[in-house]
């Protein structure tokens, strides 16, 4: 399975994934990792109707998720993989998913979270955990559509140390 994009964005598959990743990638699968999606098949049925019938939908929980992709490691489709958070992101790491980038595409504000870029709002547990997931290797990149400018998560959190509260 070739994972032509792996990416953090706490909304999942919305317009701009389903419209503009989808046409830009043209994937065969998409896999949403997440356990409450994986958990309400109403909300599975929702995500599944943005798509096109040419494009598959696979929604499980982190650990099946990873499993899912491991045995397809000779498949030849190309996947869109979706995350909610870097947590999601590391723990698919820990699980043995294998990628050489991840795309950072929405982390929106809540409170206690910075502004790095309007669709990029971190707290420190998210610096951490993006950290860790830069230190295995795994480039770093924010992106919110195809065709917008692309910029390195690691030199924008560096950039904008988060002060204490």
């Amino acid at each position: 399975m070739d994972l032509v994009l792996v990416r953090i964005d706490d909304r999942l598959l919305h317009a701009q994934v389903a419209l503009g990743w989808v046409n830009f990638l043209s994937p065969d699968l998409i896999l949403v990792a997440d356990e409450k999606t994986a958990a309400d098949p109403g909300l599975t049925q929702l995500l599944r109707m943005g798509l096109t019938s040419s494009v598959e939908l696979a929604v499980a929980d982190i650990e099946n998720a990873a499993g899912i992709v491991k045995k397809g490691a000779s498949d030849t489709r190309k996947c869109i993989l979706l995350v909610r958070s870097p947590r999601h992101a590391l723990r698919l790491l820990d699980a043995g998913v294998r990628t050489e980038s991840i795309n950072v595409g929405g982390m929106h504000f809540a409170e206690g979270k910075r502004k790095l870029l309007p669709y990029v709002y971190v707290g420190r547990d998210d610096v951490e955990v993006l950290e860790q997931i830069a230190s295995r290797g795994v480039k770093l990149t924010a992106i919110d559509v195809p065709g917008n400018p692309s910029y390195d998560l690691l030199k924008l959190l560096r950039k904008g140390q988060l002060e204490d509260d």
